[in-house]
């Protein structure tokens, strides 16, 4: 009598369905045989919270898979008698240590590839509720001094064979994911510093080369191009001004080539002229 008590109970009927995933037919027991009897209703929500929070655990302690937990969990939120708040709360729980426990298995395959970059998005998804915690800290700090060191190779590298733009690249990228590194910036600062020395000895040639020439527009292009993106370089300024003293000149003997020639409105033309580019060269060099 009492077994069959116990099996036909509505409670226990509600609970042997859920167990087995038969979401449907534990509704229809607790609309017909325990909606209304708030103690029952009571039993029935303290036993569908308690089974989430062990589902959870369960997971939480290995002995259930992802997929397995999640499909307990989607046969409570079936039955739409708990919240949804309160399943959510489990469910984001449980998500939270999937990801991590994925990105840390991740991360030790991403090492085994010396991909250092990887290894780091990885292993920062890791959570203190994850049982490789602390491992994955550790290989943080391990794998930054490895990626450090490989970065700031390659930097010197791209440095030595003058692809400057390749290197800071390299470098900023590194501090996006290594945030203000001091080794890495150290390196950054001294290929900027280098990109610079090369820009403006390599602006100044070319201009130089133009005043040879006398190309003199070309050659204010060109100091103009490097003191727009250096134009607090004293250097840029003085060879600038250099070159206009030059073309002052020029233009005066330009000037009086044709004067001799009695070529007056040509020379009053190229005096003219001479001006204008002057003023538009004043302009350009004070922005």
């Amino acid at each position: 009598i009492i077994l069959a008590w116990i099996i036909f109970n509505p409670l226990s009927v509600f609970k042997n369905n859920i167990d087995k995933g038969n979401y449907t037919y534990a509704v229809q027991e607790y609309n017909q045989q325990i909606k209304g009897n708030k103690e029952k209703e009571k039993a029935v929500y303290d036993y569908l919270s308690k089974r989430l929070n062990t589902i959870k655990d369960g997971y939480y302690a290995g002995t259930s898979e992802y997929d397995a937990a999640m499909k307990k969990i989607d046969v409570i939120k079936n039955t739409d008698l708990l919240s949804a708040d309160e399943i959510n709360m489990i469910v984001s729980d449980i998500d939270a240590l999937n990801i991590s426990r994925t990105s840390y298995k991740n991360a030790q395959i991403n090492i085994a590839d010396k991909q250092y970059a990887s290894v780091l998005v990885q292993l920062r998804k890791v959570i203190k509720a994850d049982e490789n915690y602390d491992n994955a800290m550790q290989q943080i700090q391990d794998t930054t001094k490895l990626y450090k060191n490989e970065q700031i190779a390659s930097a010197e590298e791209n440095m030595k064979n003058e692809k400057y733009s390749d290197a800071i690249s390299l470098l900023t990228d590194s501090l996006n994911l290594v945030p203000q590194d001091p080794d890495i910036q150290t390196e950054l600062d001294k290929v900027l510093a280098a990109k610079k020395e090369n820009d403006i000895k390599v602006g100044v040639q070319e201009a130089s080369e133009f005043v040879s020439a006398n190309k003199y527009k070309e050659a204010f292009d060109e100091i103009n191009t490097v003191l727009a993106e250096y134009p607090d370089d004293a250097g840029l300024t003085t060879k600038l001004a250099e070159y206009q003293k030059q073309y002052q000149q020029y233009v005066i003997e330009q000037a009086n080539e044709l004067f001799d020639q009695k070529k007056y409105i040509e020379a009053d033309q190229v005096l003219q002229d001479g001006t204008t580019d002057r003023k538009s060269t004043r302009l350009n060099s004070s922005h």
